[in-house]
């Protein structure tokens, strides 16, 4: 018992010095992290462990309220790179019509200095769907043609391509073009096409792969 009495009441100028000294340290933290901040700069949410065969078919965006802690040198220095925000869509299975799935998001800071408190949105709804691929004929336009040109077969090597893309978007391709503009000079066509995908109204089809993206169209004009 009396050693555990000088134990406590031993050397207690120290020990009271030193109690002060955390209380003053303590109170310095938390006087330097006490204010909370907003970062308003949009940082865009990346996308984690997307499934293989899923498409998906709107970009994420961003967030774009940041609620955060920090010394006032370490807050003053911040850009939109000193936060990252992400979605991790391991264990989501791409289904045809890409049904839409909640997700959270995740925010947090580069410099381990600064402390996330709060954040806006903190989930997004995604719309994984399966790829799928199909062959389709290609077409070739050649537009209005110039008074007095005539043209003769339109060739295209090859003449089929492969799509593919996500299932919802790929149902709406209709056909796929290349366009041409035929010279009033009568000069024979023998040259790359840009070959593109789209709807029965004519509009391009966003998100599909065409493979080749080109081909080579000959014809001749007279």
């Amino acid at each position: 018992m009396t050693a555990l009495r000088s134990w406590v009441f031993g050397n207690w100028p120290l020990k009271l010095t030193a109690l002060g000294l955390a209380v003053v340290l303590y109170v310095g933290i938390t006087f330097s992290e006490s204010t909370t901040r907003s970062w308003t700069g949009p940082v865009p949410i990346e996308v984690l462990n997307a499934p293989a065969g899923g498409a998906l078919l709107f970009d994420p965006g961003v967030v774009d309220s940041i609620e955060f802690r920090a010394a006032d040198e370490i807050a003053d220095a911040l850009t939109s790179d000193s936060f990252r925000a992400t979605i991790d869509l391991s264990g989501l299975e791409p289904r045809p019509g890409a049904e839409p799935v909640d997700v959270p998001v995740a925010v947090f800071p580069v410099d381990p200095r600064v402390r996330v408190v709060g954040y806006s949105p903190t989930g997004r709804t995604v719309h994984i769907d399966a790829v799928v691929s199909r062959m389709m004929p290609v077409i070739i336009d050649p537009g209005p043609l110039p008074e007095g040109i005539e043209l003769g077969p339109v060739v295209a090597e090859p003449n089929q391509v492969n799509l593919s893309g996500a299932s919802s978007r790929l149902q709406n391709v209709r056909s796929v073009e290349g366009r041409i503009v035929v010279d009033a000079s009568g000069i024979n066509i023998d040259e790359d096409v840009v070959i593109e995908a789209f709807d029965d109204v004519g509009a391009l089809v966003p998100g599909i792969d065409i493979d080749p993206g080109t081909v080579r169209v000959r014809a001749d004009v007279a």
